[in-house]
């Protein structure tokens, strides 16, 4: 367990979409990787196990059915990347892409998520734990390649609960560059068997000057509030509404400012037509992911992107923290 050790200040600079008024020490998965894409006959990918990596027991919903045209561009990991000698992984793929986030009433690129999936297999939690480590060793390995400018990355509850040592190690190593980073954190706060871990780990995020935002997984934003009042996050990110009538966008404003965050910090993922991006522009919404905004991309050239086999076993042998929760 490192508590004790998210402490002090390693960034180089300071970050300035830290949700204005929150101090830096003091202050899922929902299935949208093709963001909204129509379904079709072909393939069905897994954005995350079927129990989610933070041990709740709720299934997923399932993926819609896509067709290779919708399917979004991607660098591809052999599963046996993420799996142990005794789990036997025979099989599919680990994919990442990258969705820019822009500021819908400017058209200002805020960051680069990179999103993970799996294609061809269903991840056992420890393996999606080592999805989100690879993910985030990726992300700060392109900041410091200046491959973008900011990258975002999605750490669930459990994952920062198990793995919390290895996250740090992370974070340090890439101190030069950790404060261009974003951590979008998600799970179920009912699963969380140390909300005190948690809260010490958004706390020395914020003292490296890295915002914290919230993933909302469940399809409504205030079913989420205890999640709020845990993370109390610089920004959240929900999939937009299925709807296009102006009520459900209205009412997801509202939902968000009585869960602490205005709206012009909500990030509303899956924006495929221009009568979305106007609604959410028309409900004050401040950011918008998806193809109505700007179309996923490759993250990084097969060269960039391949894992070397010392850190493909290395992943593959990472364990929990030994320390209670």
């Amino acid at each position: 367990m490192v508590i004790s050790r998210f402490k002090g200040d390693h960034s180089q600079g300071q970050n300035r979409y830290l949700r204005p008024g929150v101090q830096a020490a003091d202050s899922d998965d929902v299935k949208h990787f093709a963001q909204g894409s129509r379904a079709g006959p072909t393939q069905v990918l897994f954005s995350g196990p079927r129990v989610a990596a933070d041990g709740a027991c709720a299934a997923l919903r399932a993926l819609p059915v896509m067709t290779s045209l919708s399917l979004p561009p991607a660098h591809r990991w052999p599963a046996q990347t993420v799996s142990g000698k005794i789990e036997g992984a025979s099989g599919g793929t680990v994919c990442a892409t990258i969705w820019p986030t822009r500021s819908l009433q400017t058209r200002e690129r805020w960051f680069d998520e990179l999103y993970l999936w799996t294609d061809g297999f269903e991840p056992t939690p420890v393996q999606w734990s080592r999805i989100q480590l690879l993910g985030l060793r990726r992300a700060l390995s392109m900041l410091a390649r200046e491959e973008c400018e900011q990258v975002g990355v999605t750490l669930s509850f459990g994952t920062v609960q198990k793995y919390d040592e290895r996250i740090d190690t992370q974070l340090r190593t890439h101190a030069l560059v950790a404060h261009r980073l974003t951590v979008i954190l998600r799970g179920s706060v009912e699963m969380v068997r140390s909300s005190y871990r948690i809260r010490a780990f958004v706390d020395y995020l914020r003292a490296q000057r890295i915002p914290v935002g919230l993933r909302v997984t469940s399809p409504r934003l205030a079913m989420e509030l205890s999640a709020f009042a845990l993370v109390q996050p610089d920004f959240a990110k929900i999939l937009a509404p299925s709807s296009n009538l102006g009520e459900a966008w209205d009412n997801l404003a509202l939902e968000a400012r009585v869960a602490g965050i205005s709206e012009q910090w909500l990030i509303v993922a899956g924006l495929q037509s221009q009568a979305q991006v106007e609604r959410a522009v028309q409900a004050g919404i401040g950011f918008g992911q998806g193809n109505a905004i700007r179309p996923a991309q490759n993250p990084f050239t097969e060269e960039k992107g391949s894992i070397v086999p010392d850190a493909a076993r290395e992943l593959a042998t990472v364990r929990p923290n030994a320390s209670p929760a």
